[in-house]
């Protein structure tokens, strides 16, 4: 049997004494004579001979490969009975993988059927309670009895419970009132069953906050400091905690002596899939020092509400999210046969031939950061007939290379080629990195179980500062980083790795009828639409970038059960001579195989069609961001192809991003440059520029610093509209809605330096203006963005019916920017009063000392 490594301490851990501010139990040694206790223990035994007699159970105590696995259906069982039977499965699997508890998913049933195959399991069935408390009682010391009325009493039980291999039972359950303690006709009591009550917690409560207060100041300093479980769901004191709960799977806290809690992280309410929670101070002030009792980075199991604020709020103590589903300290347990884990392809920059003609598409599955994936079989979509027909990619989370590695290894065994693994948000567990006091213990815990796994790229969320990619990159050495920060784009870090942000929408049934991918893609017209949407959104990436670029596809896992049968519908929309479906780690190793020895030319980002403005009047300063893919300092020649363009050479060290100013475009009209031609390391690249004025600044000098089309932003409302006048013919069209009041376009979401700075509108109006002339039809701001922003509008402008003409016109935001950690957003709001058309916006920089009032302002 292989060597299962536990990651929360050692098994025996430490143990105090009982604190004596608890009561001792109401019935326990000190509470009966030794006649009623010889009886109670002769009944037990009697039950236990019963059972064995009957061939239901094994010798108890015996953790041997030979011994059968007891299994339990618990799906009927109530809360309280199901949070003992899942503390009782943590102590018992601390010996091994000796019981599973099935919650009526089928999944359960093949992973037993997988471990009988792989592994040569035995199975016995334990039909009540009372024959699981029997048959393991020997792995248990004695009750922790708790208040079901106070919340927080339940569940410092189940905390007590594995720092002290104590059973955590509600009074029902302890008496026997519980329907789930039923057998043969009668109620068995554990009152009567002879094991000692060590801790009695009714009535020591009067809220759960005192609970959890109390739990935190004495069972904290003995529990794990990496583990902790929030229940998410129910009441604490009257306050919702969460929605998506309450989420059990508590096996894992008590085998693993985490810390067990449930309480409202919000101090005001919130609302989270359209119902309210939280609203107390207490609890919220409570949560927060919970979590900095911590040790950074801790694993957080269960779940917050809502998921956004939840996750930041664990990010910003520097831990990270991993929950779903059940029967972990089961699985762990499992041996495996391999001394390492594999994927059976490879790729490396030294074995692919990189893309240089087609664009890779990366079709990636979600929730990788959870168990949601492999416990379900990726929602059975393991077991579509089209996998392998198409290559698709596997969120996963690395962490099961050492937490569940007989489960990983299956997936590695039965994957077909085309079939590719990667680490889900945000590597091994779900954090937003850029609000993290410190990314660099996280990413080095990434990067260390992401080897273990054998899985080379990262995905990311909240992660669109560069500052912190670079550190969590150099920390965490992937073969590639994708970002889940829109728009797509394609950069390197200073290490040379690839790192690819998205665009396309985690859920792929946005603006489809339908909200779920069952009820959505099991239509053939609605599925037919959602392909030809998607195929168009691809085709519209591709339109303002040169290969090799890799557009990632996002595809919402839950309750779809043929996702590569659909991934294999849009690839085949696509045209095979300029697209390639393919492996994540084979696109990743292409892009670093084809920069090794190149210097990368683009704007924004590498291999972008370059986009430039100019201010009429001034004096504009032109940049192109060089790239250098090379390890050596490589020389760099660049030449624009107009009348009075000079050639000039610069040198970059190896890895290094720098812009250049290109030409500097003056008050006077002259020629614009059409392509710019830029040669090094023996490669020459000829590229088409797209370059407007605009009239109407007053500004004397500026530096252009990006022009992002309508199709490179985000688009929360709206649809895109054919316009040969828009830069790379495609607007952004937004109806009227009277009187309300929404964002139709937002981006880009890039960090730029401290400074002064000019934003200009291009939009126009459709059709006729309102009655009233004066009222207001859209305002465009400038904002603070990004998971790590300081917030806030940093300048706006409100545009008036009257002063929107129906032809292409310019309007401008001045605005002081202060750097990192926010992130540029642009944003154009409509107020309903007429439908408009966006086309671009451009960014300028000002000179240091440049006088604001020559910039407009508003």
């Amino acid at each position: 049997m292989a060597r299962t490594v536990q990651p929360h301490g050692d098994e025996r851990g430490y143990r105090r004494r009982p604190d004596p501010a608890l009561r001792v139990g109401r019935i326990g040694p000190t509470g009966r004579t030794l006649a009623v206790r010889v009886r109670l223990l002769a009944n037990l035994t009697a039950l236990s001979a019963a059972m064995l007699m009957a061939g239901s159970v094994c010798v108890m105590g015996d953790p041997s490969a030979s011994s059968p696995v007891a299994v339990m259906d618990v799906s009927r069982l109530g809360w309280d009975e199901l949070c003992s039977a899942e503390s009782l499965q943590g102590l018992v699997n601390r010996r091994g993988p000796r019981l599973l508890l099935l919650h009526g998913a089928d999944a359960d049933r093949r992973w037993m059927d997988i471990y009988r195959e792989r592994a040569g399991f035995r199975y016995e069935t334990v039909s009540t309670l009372p024959e699981l408390f029997a048959r393991f009682r020997n792995d248990f010391r004695g009750l922790v009895v708790y208040d079901a009325a106070v919340d927080g009493s339940r569940y410092a039980a189940i905390t007590m419970a594995g720092i002290e291999d104590l059973l955590p039972v509600s009074e029902e359950t302890l008496t026997g009132r519980s329907p789930a303690m039923e057998t043969g006709g009668a109620h068995a009591s554990l009152a009567d069953s002879g094991w000692p009550v060590v801790h009695d917690l009714r009535g020591r409560f009067h809220s759960s906050v005192e609970a959890a207060e109390w739990a935190l100041k004495e069972l904290m300093p003995r529990c794990s400091r990496t583990l902790a479980h929030a229940v998410d769901g129910g009441m604490a004191d009257g306050i919702p905690t969460g929605v998506c709960g309450p989420m059990s799977g508590f096996d894992w806290q008590v085998m693993h002596r985490g810390f067990v809690f449930n309480l409202g992280a919000q101090a005001k309410t919130m609302v989270s899939y359209g119902a309210e929670v939280g609203g107390s101070a207490a609890q919220a002030d409570l949560y927060e020092r919970i979590l900095k009792a911590l040790k950074a980075p801790a694993q957080i199991n269960g779940y917050g509400d809502p998921e956004e604020y939840w996750c930041l709020l664990l990010s910003r103590h520097g831990h990270y999210s991993f929950h779903a589903f059940h029967n972990w300290s089961f699985h762990s347990k499992v041996p495996t046969g391999k001394r390492g884990l594999r994927q059976s392809v490879r790729p490396s920059p030294q074995t692919v031939q990189p893309e240089t003609d087609r664009y890779y598409v990366c079709f990636m599955t979600s929730e990788g950061d959870t168990m949601k994936g492999p416990l379900p079989f990726f929602y059975d979509s393991w077991f579509d007939p089209a996998r392998g027909s198409v290559p698709v990619n596997w969120g996963v989370n690395p962490l099961m290379a050492r937490l569940f590695p007989a489960m990983l290894e299956y997936f590695y065994a039965t994957a077909t080629p085309a079939d590719g693994f990667f680490a889900g948000p945000s590597g091994a567990g779900y954090a937003y990195p850029d609000v993290m006091p410190d990314a660099v213990p996280f990413a080095k815990h990434t990067g260390q179980y992401g080897r273990m796994a054998d899985i080379g790229c990262i995905d990311l969320w909240g992660a669109g500062r560069p500052d912190v990619l670079e550190r969590y990159g150099r920390s965490s050495r992937p073969l590639g980083l994708t970002t889940y920060t829109s728009p797509a784009r394609l950069w390197f870090l200073s290490d040379g790795t690839p790192v690819v942000h998205h665009e396309l929408g985690y859920w792929q049934t946005y603006r489809l009828e339908s909200a779920h991918w069952a009820r959505a893609f099991d239509d053939p017209v609605v599925r037919a639409a959602a392909v030809e949407r998607l195929k168009q959104r691809i085709e519209r990436i591709a339109g303002r970038v040169r290969p090799p670029f890799v557009i990632l596809v996002y595809g919402d896992l839950h309750s779809y059960a043929r996702h590569a049968s659909l991934y294999r519908e849009v690839a085949a929309a696509l045209d095979p001579n300029r697209f390639k479906p393919a492996r994540l780690d084979e696109a990743m190793a292409g892009l670093r195989a084809w920069a090794s020895d190149r210097v990368m030319v683009g704007s924004e980002s590498v291999n972008e069609r370059l986009a430039w403005a100019t201010l009429e009047g001034g004096r504009t300063h032109l940049p192109l961001r060089l790239t250098n893919g090379r390890r050596t300092s490589t020389r760099v020649t660049i030449r624009t192809e107009m009348g009075r363009s000079p050639q000039q050479s610069v040198t970059l060290r190896g890895h290094e991003r720098r812009d250049v100013d290109v030409i500097t475009v003056g008050p006077d009209p002259m020629e614009l440059p059409s392509w710019v031609t830029v040669a090094a390391a023996g490669h020459q690249e000829r590229i088409a520029a797209d370059i407007v004025r605009i009239p109407g600044s007053g500004i004397a000098e500026a530096t252009c610093v990006g022009v992002y089309g309508s199709d490179y932003l985000g688009h929360p409302i709206g649809t895109a509209a054919a316009d040969p006048g828009a830069l790379r013919g495609v607007a952004w069209q937004i109806g009227a809605v009277d009187g309300v009041y929404q964002c139709g376009v937002s981006g880009p979401y890039t960090d730029m330096a401290a400074g002064e700075y000019v934003a200009a509108f291009r939009l126009k109006r459709l059709g006729d203006p309102p009655a009233d002339a004066n009222a207001k039809a859209v305002t465009l701001d400038v904002a603070a963005g990004g998971y790590a922003a300081t917030g806030g509008v940093r300048g706006a402008t409100v545009i008036t019916a009257d002063a929107l003409p129906p032809d292409w016109t310019w309007r401008f935001v001045r605005f002081s920017w202060q750097g990192l950690p926010d992130l540029m957003e642009t944003r154009v709001w409509t107020h309903g009063a007429v439908a408009f058309v966006v086309d671009r916006v451009a960014i300028f920089r000002l000179p240091d000392g440049q006088e604001k009032a020559a910039a407009p302002r508003t």
